[in-house]
C-alpha cells in the first residue's frame, strides 16, 4: 500500500490547486460593436491577428484602441475572426462589491468623456446600442461568466458608479443564466436586474449568444436584450428582451462601451485544507500499512 510523506502530500495538493486554477473556460467573442444614433461607428470582427489593446479604425476613420486588462488573444485572421478571452489569463484584481480576489480579460474601448463636447464618445443625448456576439460556451467554474458593458470607469475614477452589463455566467450555486445587472462601485452595491435560466441542452442546440445594451437619447434607462442562434436551423432562435432597465449618467454625461471575461480566484484556504486533508489521509494509510 502506497504511503505518502507530508512534503509530498503538499506538493500534490498544490498540484491539485493549481490544475484547478488553470481549468477555467476558454471563451470567444466573435464581434464586438457600437452604434450611436443609428449608425455603426466601431466594428470589431477579431480577424486581423492582432489582440486588444489594438482595435480597428473608428468609422471616421480615426484610430481606435481598447484599455486592456489581462492578456487577451491569440486573435484569428481570415473571413471568421475570433478572440479568445481565457479566463486563467486573466489579470488578477479585487471586487469592487465583495472584495474578493477576481481573475478578469477586461477590454473598454477608448472614447470621449469630456463632459461639455456632446459631439463625440457616447453622450447623454445620443441613442447608444453596444453589441457582443460570442460563441454560446457554457461557463465551466463557479462565478465565472462572459459580458458587455457600459460603465462610467476611468483612470480618474477607479471606482465607478454606473456599470451596466449583460452576460453569461455561472453563480455561486451553478446555476447557468442570461444575467442583467448594475453596479455602484463607489457604494459597493451590485443588483441583479433580471435573468434567464440556461440549461444545457441549449449550449448543445445554439450556436452564438448576441448580448445588447442601448438606451435612447436624453435617457438614463439602459435597456438589455440577448439573442440565441441556431446556424444549422434545427431549433428556432430565441430572442429575449427584459423588463427591467439598468441606470447610467448619474453625475456624468459620458459612457464606455466595454467587454470582458472573469472568474473568481480560488480561495487560498482551500488548499490549505486539501493539503491536511490529504496529510490526514496519507497518516491513516501509514498506520493500516503497519
Amino acid at each position: 500500500m502506497k504511503t505518502y510523506t507530508i512534503s509530498k502530500l503538499a506538493m500534490l495538493a498544490g498540484f491539485l490547486f493549481t490544475s484547478s486554477f488553470a481549468n477555467a473556460t476558454v471563451f470567444t467573442i466573435d464581434t464586438f460593436a457600437v452604434e450611436k444614433n443609428g449608425t455603426t461607428i466601431f466594428l470589431d470582427e477579431f480577424d486581423d491577428g492582432n489582440p486588444p489593446p489594438s482595435a480597428p479604425n473608428f468609422s471616421n476613420g480615426n484610430p481606435a484602441t481598447y484599455f486592456t486588462l489581462g492578456n487577451p488573444g491569440p486573435e484569428s485572421t481570415g473571413d471568421r475572426g475570433t478572440l479568445q478571452l481565457d479566463t486563467s489569463q486573466g489579470a488578477e484584481t479585487t471586487s469592487a462589491v465583495t472584495g474578493d480576489p477576481i481573475l478578469m480579460q477586461r477590454n473598454r474601448l477608448s472614447t470621449n468623456i469630456n463632459n461639455e463636447d456632446l459631439s463625440r464618445g457616447l453622450k447623454i443625448d445620443d441613442d447608444i446600442l453596444v453589441l457582443g456576439l460570442y460563441d454560446f460556451i457554457a461557463p465551466e467554474a463557479n462565478r465565472e461568466g462572459y459580458h458587455i458593458r457600459l460603465t462610467d470607469f476611468d483612470s480618474t475614477n477607479p471606482n465607478p458608479n454606473d456599470n451596466v452589463q449583460l452576460g453569461v455566467r455561472r453563480s455561486e450555486s451553478g446555476d447557468v443564466s442570461v444575467v442583467f445587472r448594475e453596479g455602484d462601485f463607489d457604494n459597493n452595491v451590485f443588483n441583479i436586474l433580471g435573468q434567464y435560466a440556461l440549461t444545457m441542452s441549449d449550449f448543445a442546440f445554439f450556436d452564438q449568444i448576441a448580448l445588447g445594451l442601448y438606451t435612447e437619447a436624453n435617457d438614463n434607462s439602459v435597456h438589455a436584450a440577448f439573442a440565441l442562434l441556431d446556424y444549422d436551423n434545427v431549433v428556432s432562435d430565441i430572442f429575449w428582451e427584459f423588463d427591467a432597465t439598468g441606470n447610467i449618467f448619474d453625475g456624468e454625461n459620458w459612457t464606455r462601451a466595454a467587454f470582458f471575461a472573469a472568474r473568481a480566484v480560488p480561495e487560498p484556504g482551500s488548499l490549505a485544507l486539501l493539503a491536511i486533508g490529504l496529510a490526514g489521509l496519507g497518516f491513516s494509510q501509514r498506520r493500516k500499512g503497519h
